[in-house]
């Protein structure tokens, strides 16, 4: 039995040095002015970001932040005029109300600790063409994420807990920094949506709406979501944890109204929240998507499957790796079994590296890692060069073993000694 522990602490330390955080600072006001005064001089616009409030129209629609701020975007405007990403950042849910009442004390659920203006810091957004050769001169649009639903609630009055008010806004935030973003600064043309984790998420539940709304003024619209495959199972110990915050979530900020409608129509049998869910809104997107996961996401296995140091046994260590390899299978194939994967345009990076968020925010993730020779950022190149009718995938991943080096992938970002 000793023999087998080295496969938690491999996989404990994997996780280490896999957790990934939203990297927008929360700062104070004196941080934030000398940030200003001191970036602003003699900077390349095209390694910054400026902050864009939603402080007048976004108000009076009720789009703000959990705290009730305002809500917003970070932009930089780049060389081609019709070239647009617009990224969404995650960070996670609450799962109730009074979690979602101590986020609205930071910069997950208040715009009052954003910078305004703040260094472009992932290669998804860098303005080198070495780093970068397919965004490097984009428009990008960097939605911040601050409702805790993945833009999906919609609850017209202030909820009071604990005699403060908060709001669940996000589907109004969507809509009203889509709406901002045609109207003040000029979007059109060819568009992806984008975005990580919650905001990955965010764009499999809401790529259709986005594209409906923006439809008048775009030539090409399509998908890119960075880790916001979710599976929806019991996890290590047979608990239906993540199911169950799912329902909570859904029913707390009445997501309902948010969702895709004919995913609605499908499980009008009492089953709607089914739509709040990666695997089966996934399944009724029409706009061409291009999905990038790790099959052993990083968050997945701590959160959803619940294996932590602090969690597994010894005497349940060797069925850690059966477990996940499973799990992995499962995520496997309710991405390439769902109805509209063969569609023209539709595609997928499937990986095995237990990361979250790598691919399209440090530099390992997006030009070392590769599947069969080809890494994050080249797919996705072939991908944006081939228009809308392009498909690109990658083979079927790698699976782990019980034995060094236990990860399957030798270009998988390296891990302390154990």
């Amino acid at each position: 039995m000793a023999s087998s522990r080295p496969i938690l602490a491999f996989l404990i330390a994997v996780l280490a040095c896999s957790a990934w955080s939203p990297r927008v600072e929360a700062i104070g006001p004196v941080g934030d002015a000398v940030r200003n005064v001191l970036g602003r001089f003699g900077r390349d616009k095209s390694d910054w970001f400026d902050l864009v409030l939603l402080e007048n129209d976004g108000l009076k629609e009720g789009a703000v932040c959990l705290d009730g701020s305002p809500s917003g975007y970070w932009f930089r405007k780049g060389n081609q005029e019709n070239k647009w990403l617009i990224f969404i950042e995650g960070g996670g849910w609450c799962y109730d109300e009074r979690e979602c009442l101590s986020r609205s004390r930071t910069f997950l659920g208040s715009s009052d600790a954003w910078p305004r203006d703040r260094p472009v810091d992932r290669p998804l957004f860098s303005a080198d063409p070495k780093v970068n050769p397919t965004f490097y001169d984009w428009n990008i649009v960097n939605v911040g994420y601050c409702d805790g639903a993945s833009f999906s609630g919609n609850v017209t009055d202030p909820v009071v807990v604990d005699g403060k008010k908060i709001y669940f806004r996000g589907a109004r935030i969507l809509d009203q920094v889509m709406r901002h973003v045609k109207e003040k600064q000029g979007l059109s043309g060819d568009v992806i949506l984008s975005g990580c984790s919650a905001g990955g998420l965010t764009t499999i539940l809401h790529a259709d709406k986005v594209a409906a709304q923006l439809s008048d003024v775009t030539t090409s619209f399509r998908a890119m979501p960075f880790s916001g495959f979710f599976p929806i199972t019991p996890n290590f110990q047979g608990d239906p944890w993540f199911r169950v915050r799912a329902d909570n979530v859904y029913k707390m900020q009445r997501v309902e109204p948010s969702l895709n409608e004919a995913c609605l129509a499908d499980n009008a049998d009492n089953a709607e929240q089914r739509c709040f869910e990666a695997e089966h809104a996934y399944r009724y997107i029409k706009t061409p998507i291009f999905l990038i996961n790790s099959l052993y996401d990083a968050w997945t296995v701590q959160n959803i499957y619940n294996i932590t140091s602090d969690t597994v046994p010894a005497k349940d260590v060797p069925k850690v790796v059966p477990f996940l390899n499973e799990r992995s299978r499962l995520v496997f194939n309710l991405i390439r079994g769902a109805p509209n994967y063969n569609n023209v345009g539709n595609g997928d990076f499937l990986h095995s590296c237990m990361t979250h968020c790598g691919g399209c925010c440090t530099d390992e993730g997006w030009d070392k890692v590769s599947v069969k020779g080809e890494t994050v950022r080249d797919a996705i190149g072939r991908w944006v060069e081939g228009g809308n009718g392009n498909n690109v995938r990658t083979d079927d991943a790698c699976v782990y073993t019980n034995g060094p080096p236990y990860q399957c992938n030798p270009t998988c970002p390296p891990f302390p000694p154990i």
